[in-house]
């Protein structure tokens, strides 16, 4: 009886790796029309040009636990800059710091969930379903998105392609996987090398820490956070070659264009349009 006990718990995890990220066959590529926020200083400019969300436009991973921030900073000032850091601010107060693997994402986007859910909110991964509609359409994506996304009507998009995947393969493999071990072990390295594939993926997209820009110089950011709901700002830590005084803080609002983004309670509003005066090339 035991052996099988432990079979069956073998087997359930194995189906769990339905959960695991994934390479998306065919990725869409995003080319957004307009930066969805802009803020600057005297020293800094900040333009945040996409956040690429879980099943969302641009996405190249299924599953995915984190959002990719798409950003463009540029120095304004006569001299040097480093950025130290940069934060996501939810609508919790609560900071999100970058991260360079998977695993840390998903710890601390399950920290987040558990943080909201003691506040009696659900924090579900990706947009509602009327919020995907107004988010896409401040984007232009080339190629096809069909079967991508989903179906958009009733529920959250995001659910509809993962829980029916889901459910088939606990249904299927739940109860071949306790009976054939060679399948368990076939299904592990699967995920395995879906994991690999991603964690490759990730490392040739992200940015390094610390940047220094010289004067006028001008550098994309891609950066993975984890799941901040409906998030309010980013805070980017800088300081200037030779300056004494505290550290910089430039603060870019986002609340307007990535309002209710994660909360699964929450009707979505309209993308809002964000200034570009003085946006950077």
């Amino acid at each position: 009886m035991k052996h099988w006990t432990s079979l069956a718990v073998m087997a359930l995890g194995c189906a769990a790796c339905v959960a695991q990220p994934r390479l998306v066959d065919e990725p869409t590529r995003i080319e957004p029309a307009a930066p969805l926020a802009v803020a600057q200083d005297d020293q800094l400019e900040a333009i945040l040009d996409w956040v690429i969300v879980p099943s969302g436009p641009g996405s190249w991973a299924r599953n995915a636990q984190w959002d990719e921030y798409l950003l463009r900073v540029g120095n304004r000032g006569a001299m040097p800059l480093t950025i130290k850091d940069v934060l996501v601010i939810d609508s919790l107060d609560g900071g999100h710091e970058p991260q360079l693997s998977q695993d840390a994402l998903l710890r601390a986007s399950v920290a987040t969930r558990r943080r909201y859910r003691d506040e009696d909110i659900d924090v579900r991964a990706g947009y509602g379903a009327p919020g995907l509609t107004r988010l896409a359409s401040g984007v232009g994506v080339a190629g096809t998105a069909a079967g991508f996304y989903g179906e958009a009507s009733g529920g959250f998009w995001l659910l509809t392609s993962s829980q029916s995947a889901a459910a088939s393969v606990v249904g299927t493999v739940g109860v071949f996987a306790i009976y054939s071990l060679p399948a368990m072990l076939l299904i592990d390295a699967s995920r395995r090398e879906g994991k690999r594939k991603v964690a490759l993926e990730m490392a040739g997209r992200v940015t390094p820490f610390q940047r220094t820009l010289a004067p006028g110089e001008a550098i994309p950011l891609d950066l993975f956070f984890p799941l901040a709901p409906a998030p309010q700002a980013l805070e980017l830590t800088y300081q200037l070659e030779g300056d004494t005084q505290p550290l910089r803080t430039l603060r870019l609002a986002v609340d307007r264009a990535l309002d209710d983004l994660h909360l699964a309670n929450a009707a979505p509003r309209a993308l809002a349009g964000a200034s570009t005066e003085a946006a950077l090339p």
